[in-house]
């Protein structure tokens, strides 16, 4: 999933504002799940990613 909304501008780590800050983050959900994330800071998108191990299958 592709996001406008950047995690690390909300939290005052936008990487274009500092960009010495490095490090992963992710989304954990209740159950333990945990969704990498990736910055594509050129466009200003976040990407949610999959759990590690697992394929992305949508449910509609």
């Amino acid at each position: 999933m592709i996001c406008r909304y950047c995690i690390r501008y909300a939290l005052g780590q936008c990487l274009k504002e500092h960009p010495t800050l490095q490090g992963p983050l992710s989304l954990q959900l209740s159950d333990g799940r945990r969704f990498p994330l990736h910055f594509d800071c050129r466009e200003c998108q976040m990407h949610v990613l999959p759990p590690a191990g697992q394929v992305f299958s949508p449910e509609f």
